[in-house]
């Protein structure tokens, strides 16, 4: 389509009352800009029409059918008629046949040059349809391949200086293997960004990748060790053709940009790593935010021995898991590593003979014989009606990723009381507020001092890189948010790192759990009774040799492990 066409059909939608004068304006503007793009996908990308409308519209404009190509998939038969590379070229998607015509649809339709050049390769006949393009471009990554990701604006050099690339970056993907480089550049920009991304993230041992758009550029950051840093800056053309890329693995919506999603896919075809990603889009005022989450399976098959528990603290929390009935909950801010502990948890207790089953939101890791359920509040799966089909599933243990409601709450209590080992979180600041948690949430105090045999609290703490460790003296002003004086840490082995490259210059590599154990002995179920106060169920604890989160981070930082810096970001004074 030329300029002075698009000109006038932005006259005809604005008399047909479509779309309003100054968005057709600026739309014709942006397309002046841009002739490469369709002039549609500017007004729906900017919002000022709906994905339903362009369709119609271009029915109308182009005189050829419309085709929904999410609701309408092509025939298998067919696919083959046109080799991928010029399907990928022409944009074109054989659909099926149809009174002795091969049906295709097009972005552009009106492309005499792609008409002829697919009727050829096809060898007969065919009715040219037309699709909205970025369901057409999603729907040839499906059919066709990674290569059909980028759309044809990335083919022009104007959006390629978009992505730049240097010779380091392209020789540090895949370590002394030229082939597979060149491999990954055969693929287009895009999808070696997205690639390039993925490997830096998982090298780097990052937990989340966030995609961030800005006025003039897009920042990727990781959060490493719970720490978010810049890994690189993308021109903001790219901004858009990344977003696409990340949506058609996780299998979203490419089409919609203006409500949040959530989507999941496996990295292994990708980058040789068999990681999932759990991805989340959400629109803002500069372009759509994506976040990554990367959930490395070895993961959950980490030992409790490695999870940074002292011997007595295994002990303990061995007590707690190991018994046949009650409830054991884990506490914590999000990020500080209680899912992990909870799997820890069952690769300890699992044997054939228990039935195990897991209710979580959403399934993190996959694990072997034992049945793992998702919540999708849409169809009806909440954790509270999950929960409740669950026991009629003949479980011993039953681990419920979250206590977030006040059925779930006395469900999970009661299964606790009727013979079943549940395990479960809460979002509480210490162990001792667990209790007076429960009750907040209607469960009534008798029950939870009935039910709950074990609380543990747990946070994260960086660990000083052992390439660059070395002694420091800390500040007077750290010294005093720490609430320690000289005589306190005579005796303790302080370090820090200076920064490397193994550790990226952070000074930090890994994180290691502190823990807060609490048994629930006869006297706090007592004070359970009562309807205490977490404070007096805290005291209690502690005089019966609780250790609290503040002491075992003190340990931490003692032994060199950590730094007072963490220590003071990790727990309250």
């Amino acid at each position: 389509m030329t300029v002075d066409e698009a000109v006038q059909l932005g006259k005809w939608l604005v008399q047909q009352g479509y779309a309003k004068q100054a968005d057709v304006e600026d739309a014709v503007k942006q397309f002046t800009e841009r002739p490469c793009i369709q002039f549609t996908h500017v007004l729906l990308k900017n919002g000022w029409m709906t994905g339903q409308l362009v369709g119609q519209v271009l029915q109308k404009t182009y005189r050829a059918p419309f085709v929904d190509i999410q609701r309408r998939q092509p025939d298998r038969a067919v696919l083959t008629r046109i080799p991928a590379d010029l399907a990928m070229k022409h944009h074109a998607l054989p659909l099926y046949h149809s009174g002795g015509n091969l049906t295709v649809a097009f972005a552009d339709p009106t492309d005499r040059e792609a008409l002829r050049a697919i009727s050829a390769a096809a060898k007969e006949p065919i009715q040219a349809a037309i699709a909205e393009e970025g369901e057409l471009l999603a729907a040839l990554q499906r059919h066709y391949g990674a290569a059909a990701t980028a759309p044809a604006a990335l083919q022009e050099d104007v959006d390629r200086e978009a992505f730049k690339f240097t010779e380091d970056e392209l020789q540090g993907m895949v370590q002394d293997d030229l082939t597979a480089v060149r491999e990954f550049v055969d693929q287009g920009p895009t999808v070696l960004l997205v690639n390039m991304m993925l490997m830096r993230a998982i090298a780097s041992g990052a937990s989340d990748i966030h995609v961030e758009p800005y006025e003039t550029t897009t920042i990727v950051r990781f959060r490493v060790d719970g720490t978010l840093y810049d890994w690189r800056n993308v021109d903001q053309r790219a901004h858009s053709h990344i977003v696409s890329r990340i949506k058609v693995l996780s299998g979203m919506d490419t089409t919609e940009r203006f409500k949040p999603q959530d989507g999941r896919f496996n990295a292994k075809e990708l980058v040789r790593r068999d990681i999932d990603l759990r991805v989340s889009s959400m629109p803002s005022y500069h372009g759509e935010k994506i976040v990554m989450r990367l959930l490395d399976k070895a993961g959950a098959r980490r030992p409790l021995t490695d999870l940074g528990m002292t011997v007595k603290d295994l002990e303990v929390f061995e007590r707690m898991i190991r018994r046949p009935w009650g409830m054991c909950v884990i506490t914590g801010p999000t990020g500080s590593g209680k899912t992990t502990t909870l799997y820890a948890a069952l690769e300890r207790i699992h044997t054939v003979q228990k039935n195990i089953m897991t209710i979580e939101d959403p399934v993190e890791y996959q694990m072997e014989r034992i049945v793992q359920v998702q919540i999708n509040e849409r169809q009806g799966r909440t954790f509270a009606n999950v929960l409740r089909s669950s026991l009629r599933q003949d479980p011993d243990i039953i681990m419920v990723g979250e206590m977030r409601d006040e059925e779930t709450a006395e469900l999970g209590v009661r299964a606790a009381l009727t013979g079943h080992l549940v395990l479960t979180t809460l979002h509480t600041n210490d162990a001792a507020g667990a209790i007076p948690r429960l009750v907040d949430m209607k469960v009534e105090p008798y029950l939870v001092a009935s039910s709950v045999h074990g609380v543990v609290a747990q946070r994260l703490v960086r660990r000083v890189c052992t390439n660059c460790a070395k002694p420091y003296q800390p500040s007077y002003e750290l010294m005093l948010w720490s609430n320690l004086d000289e005589d306190d840490i005579k005796d303790w082995k302080l370090m820090h790192g200076s920064g490397c490259e193994r550790c990226n210059q952070t000074g930090y590599l890994g994180r290691v759990a502190i823990f807060e154990m609490m048994p629930v002995t006869d006297p706090i179920r007592d004070l359970c009774n009562a309807n205490s106060g977490a404070t007096a169920i805290r005291h209690q604890a502690v005089a019966e040799g609780m250790k609290p989160l503040r002491e075992s981070a003190s340990e931490t930082c003692a032994a060199g492990t950590t730094t007072l810096d963490e220590m003071v970001a990790a727990t309250a004074l």
